[in-house]
């Protein structure tokens, strides 16, 4: 068969997909009113709240009154059993054996080779699937074309497409918000996860990366970013496509929770990525959505022991707009110096030793300050304490004497003058953190910069431009050249 797609390619396919669907759904009717007993879906998540107010995560286990396997009563459907599978051989589905026949000689066929051999498993499995969720969404009944359309469609569209578009989803770990959606720009928004997704992703946790299960599941809201794509050639590497996520998608969240840091100073960060398939989907789960996920650990050390505490970062709706301002100034520009200071930042606000954080935050003013060789701390205070001219509420004196301090830090750091002596060996609980004040001030300092340098990005290109246009009092603002020529200008 040509590799062409054709009409007729597309419509033929749907009714396979129509008629093995129907033929499996009847079967499975006609099982379960036959058996005395129908296993229960013991991996199926449940959701409760600490009191802190974020979510965590149970399997409902084989005791309780729980969801029911119904495609299971003519296969089992453990991870086991799947690495086993085959169909009773006393089952007569001849429709479905009729559409993998058809896939295995379609144009569509490559999207289920494995090592260059078609694989029928994960196209059975797509039906089994579908057919689970339509009961579960619908009950035992009859099927209802209209609502049998709303789980073959995206089957059909993972099987057809060769770009699929997804959402990149990443919950936002121990930090409360007081609304439930704010939109940022005209692709990224924030918004509380719909119980659907939050049981979802619990089942969807990806390569074990070190980050804690208390810490992943504590988020109650999510960063949003629409219109990603991916071609993988096939839906087998579709699926390993979405388990690492790549440098674009680490770029992209890392900028945004620069900007929250930067706006409101939160202790926050995330333990999960989560990828949506928009319109298409490859596998269900019950009634549950299809959700990629990928665990990772970036966030305070702290988190791992505070995840059941009360207390943590709270964002309000005016911290919003404050973290959509700075999101959209720094979302256009392509300077490696913002780039650095915003990883630096990130860096110095999840660091475990706060010492290490203080290097951070200097390294951050540095580059945002400083140009080749002459990040010396003279110019890094004169600099920043010229910007706090730029802010109407803030003193520029006060800013000189901050920045004084944070390198006199900074100097006894890489002189070795920071160093206690060893308290002996007690083990009476963990010290509060060394250096809080002085990690405080720093990473305070460099959120301040941040702010001004995106606001003023002229600044960021030539830092010495500060020298001249603030210290030196040479800036001039650019004449109207609609108006006549001032006495003396020609």
């Amino acid at each position: 068969m040509s590799d062409t797609v054709t009409q007729d390619h597309y419509a033929t396919l749907i009714a396979h997909l129509i008629q093995a669907f129907d033929e499996l759904h009847s079967t499975v009717l006609r099982k379960v009113a036959e058996s005395t007993y129908i296993s229960p879906l013991s991996d199926y998540p449940t959701m409760a709240f600490r009191d802190n107010g974020f979510p965590y995560f149970t399997k409902q286990g084989s005791f309780q009154a729980a969801r029911l396997n119904y495609v299971g009563t003519l296969r089992p459907s453990s991870i086991v059993a799947a690495l086993l599978f085959k169909r009773d051989d006393e089952l007569d589905l001849p429709q479905n054996d009729a559409l993998e026949s058809y896939v295995r000689e379609s144009p569509f066929a490559h999207q289920f080779k494995v090592s260059g051999d078609f694989n029928g498993y994960r196209l059975a499995r797509m039906i089994d699937g579908a057919v689970e969720r339509y009961i579960q969404l619908h009950g035992l009944s009859e099927r209802v074309k209209s609502k049998r359309a709303t789980v073959l469609l995206p089957i059909f569209n993972a099987i057809t497409y060769e770009t699929y578009v997804l959402r990149l989803m990443v919950p936002i770990a121990l930090t409360a918000f007081e609304f439930d959606h704010f939109r940022v720009n005209d692709s990224t928004y924030i918004a509380r996860i719909p119980q659907g997704i939050q049981l979802a992703r619990s089942m969807n946790r990806g390569v074990h990366s070190g980050a804690t299960d208390g810490v992943l599941e504590a988020a109650t809201h999510a960063l949003v970013s629409c219109n990603w794509s991916i071609e993988p050639g096939g839906i087998s590497e579709l699926h390993y496509g979405l388990l690492y996520p790549g440098p674009a998608v680490l770029s992209t969240i890392d900028l945004f929770f620069a900007s929250l840091r930067a706006a409101t100073g939160a202790d926050t960060g995330y333990a999960q990525i989560v990828m949506l398939p928009y319109r298409w989907a490859t596998a269900f789960y019950a009634d549950l959505p299809q959700v990629f996920g990928a665990s990772i650990r970036k966030y305070p050390s702290a988190f791992d022991a505070d995840y059941y505490k009360i207390g943590l970062s709270t964002v309000s709706l005016a911290d919003m707009l404050e973290v959509k301002r700075i999101y959209n100034l720094i979302v256009p520009m392509e300077n490696d110096r913002i780039s650095i200071a915003l990883k630096r930042l990130n860096a110095c606000m999840t660091r475990e030793d706060a010492v290490d954080a203080i290097l951070d935050a200097c390294i951050g003013l540095e580059v945002l300050l400083g140009k080749g060789a002459e990040a010396i701390s003279h110019k890094i205070r004169m600099r920043a304490a010229a910007l706090a001219s730029l802010r109407p509420n803030s003193d520029p004196n006060a800013v000189l004497r901050q920045v004084k301090a944070i390198y006199d830090f900074r100097s006894k750091v890489v002189h070795g003058d920071t160093s206690q002596k060893r308290k002996g060996k007690k083990l009476d609980g963990v010290e509060s953190s060394q250096f809080a004040e002085q990690r405080k001030l720093a990473t305070d300092m460099l959120r301040f910069i941040v702010d001004v340098m995106v606001e003023h990005p002229r600044f960021l290109d030539d830092p010495e431009a500060i020298d001249s246009e603030l210290l030196l009092g040479f800036f001039q603002p650019p004449l109207d050249m609609d108006e006549p020529n001032l006495p003396g200008v020609e």
